[in-house]
């Protein structure tokens, strides 16, 4: 429900109150803010964080857990 006036009947179309009424349960239902978080924190590989990366290590067949041998002489 993207407009709002051609949801509201005209004799309705002037009340402030139902128009703010209307615009805040729109904004509430709105799904452009998920799907831009979903692609951001989770789809995106490039901007995926911590549970993405774990869907993605899923996906891929790689933990993100490295594990190193400490048998490397420094000196």
């Amino acid at each position: 429900m993207q407009n709002v006036a051609a949801t509201v009947l005209a004799q309705y179309a002037a009340s402030p109150r139902l128009n703010a009424l209307i615009n805040s349960f729109n904004a509430a239902l709105s799904p452009d803010s998920f799907i831009s978080d979903f692609y951001g924190l989770i789809w995106n590989i490039d901007t995926a964080e911590k549970y993405g990366l774990d869907v993605w290590g899923k996906i891929v067949g790689v933990s993100r857990r490295l594990t190193v041998k400490d048998d490397f002489n420094y000196l």
